[in-house]
């Protein structure tokens, strides 16, 4: 290179501020692991689809403050939004229009029409406060588009100490349990008195894809110029010189030349290709992009981990399972650490909670110090002993069960089985016996012989004039029945 000229450099984009909802409501689980978690995924994500615009951000509960000011250094707003949580903010609940309010403010002079507020919440105001912030905006000309993360159906809150340890759940003062519900009405609302929208959150993120659009349609402003000294590239004659010695080579008889790896070369266009498309989250061609890469590298990790990325997003959950176990054969410190997180996310979606578990700790074998795998061990252990106690109830209650329809099996055989001469005579029935038997238990019990019939018609005829004797069946002892068990 030699010779120099003068480039000038402009940035274009809109301001967009994110307001984050760090307050303990936002820890909730109905979604997987959380819904701060996921609002955090979600922001994240968000950056990788903005083409130059300048992000702030802003944490809020009770009160709100400005964790991030507008800057076009996307990693930096990546580590401020790392740190965002709900110890950062020492006043609890939830105040949307102190939010919008400190949002607005963050925002610098400039022309209206490239002011953008996303808001993420669950919708639950305590203040009551949303008219003066939405008066606010209004004035500053600033579209808000709101975000809701929850579900409306209302679940607990977990009670976390200072410390990070699970203490239950949050209960009010009469000893209840707290339940919090996404208000996605209130949400509509903000979005519809600014001209913005409402995006509720989903597992597959096809809502960033239109934030997204939203966010680039318009005209956008020069947010930023830089003039370079650029050096003119004079490479032109040495590539002439380069080609005059490849024809040399090839003209020169058995000249031979080792061959050039040619892998990288070849591989980096369909990669860089499957990349973009899964920025736009067009998973599955990205996926045919990363499977043309690999015919020319089969055995590449990063590969492997792309197509598994692919695969997971599509929820081909199965199929990513076997793009990871290959990835995590890399060499490479950090990405085995990411295939092996992502193999754990893979093995939980198909309720593999024990390989899930032995994923994430690899994972921390690899990287002690990433957090989600921290987070996600811990919430699969609890998932896993309460499945298990589930389990074990469900067993107790089976046996008790069997236990139960074996002694009334038993009862039913028992009582089958009892004779009917048994059963105690009715007040004036006569025994039925033959007189050899009568004869044989007379003689057992000692009594004497049968009388002859003569002394037997002489005591009929003294019967017959008793006529006011009642005549009673001999004693029979009754046998007791056995007690039946009462269900």
């Amino acid at each position: 290179q030699f010779g120099t000229r003068i480039e000038t450099v402009r940035r274009e984009g809109k301001d967009v501020m994110i307001a984050l909802d760090v307050s303990a409501s936002m820890l909730a689980r109905d979604i997987v692991p959380s819904r701060l978690e996921k609002a955090k995924f979600e922001i994240a994500s968000l950056f990788d689809r903005l083409e130059g615009d300048r992000v702030g951000l802003v944490a809020f509960a009770g009160e709100a403050f400005v964790q991030s000011p507008l800057t076009v250094d996307y990693a930096a707003a990546r580590m401020f939004l790392q740190a965002m949580g709900p110890d950062l903010i020492p006043v609890q609940g939830t105040n949307l229009g102190e939010a919008l309010i400190r949002s607005v403010d963050a925002f610098e002079a400039g022309e209206p029409q490239y002011r953008i507020l996303i808001l993420i919440t669950d919708g639950e105001d305590h203040e009551g406060d949303i008219e003066t912030g939405l008066e606010r905006a209004a004035e500053a000309g600033v579209t808000i588009h709101t975000v809701g993360i929850g579900s409306p159906d209302g679940v607990p809150i977990p009670d976390i100490d200072a410390n990070g340890v699970e203490r239950g759940f949050i209960r009010d003062s009469s000893g209840s349990i707290v339940l919090s519900r996404l208000d996605e009405q209130t949400l509509r609302d903000i979005a519809r008195e600014t001209g913005g929208r409402y995006f509720a959150a989903s597992a597959g993120e096809s809502e960033l894809d239109e934030l997204a659009d939203e966010i680039a349609g318009g005209e956008d402003r020069q947010l930023d110029a830089q003039r370079f000294t650029q050096f003119e590239e004079q490479y032109q004659l040495f590539l002439g010189l380069a080609l005059l010695a490849f024809t040399v080579e090839w003209l020169i008889p058995f000249a031979l030349s080792a061959p050039l790896d040619i892998v990288a070369q070849r591989g980096r266009g369909p990669v860089r290709e499957g990349n973009r498309l899964f920025n736009e989250g067009r998973f599955a061609e990205a996926r045919e992009h990363y499977l043309d890469a690999l015919r020319e590298s089969p055995t590449s990790p990063l590969i492997r981990f792309n197509e598994g990325n692919a695969l997971y997003e599509s929820a081909e959950f199965q199929e990513a399972l076997d793009a990871y176990q290959q990835a995590i054969t890399t060499e490479d410190p950090s990405l085995q650490a990411k295939a092996w997180y992502n193999l754990g996310n893979a093995f939980y979606r198909q309720q593999m909670l024990q390989e899930s578990i032995e994923a994430y700790r690899q994972a921390l074998k690899a990287d002690p110090t990433d957090p989600d795998a921290k987070h996600n061990l811990e919430w699969v252990l609890q998932q896993m002993e309460q499945q298990d106690q589930q389990d074990q109830s469900e067993d107790d209650q089976q046996e008790q069960q069997n236990q139960d329809q074996q002694e009334q099996d038993q009862d039913q055989q028992q009582d089958q089985q009892e004779p009917e001469q048994d059963e105690e005579p009715q007040q004036g029935d006569q025994p039925q016996q033959t007189e050899e038997n009568e004869g044989e238990q007379q003689q057992q019990e000692g009594e004497p012989p049968p009388m002859s019939r003569e002394e037997a018609e002489r005591l009929l005829d003294a019967i017959d004039e008793k006529p006011n004797e009642v005549r009673r069946p001999p004693p029979t002892t009754a046998r007791a029945s056995r007690p039946k068990k009462r269900w």
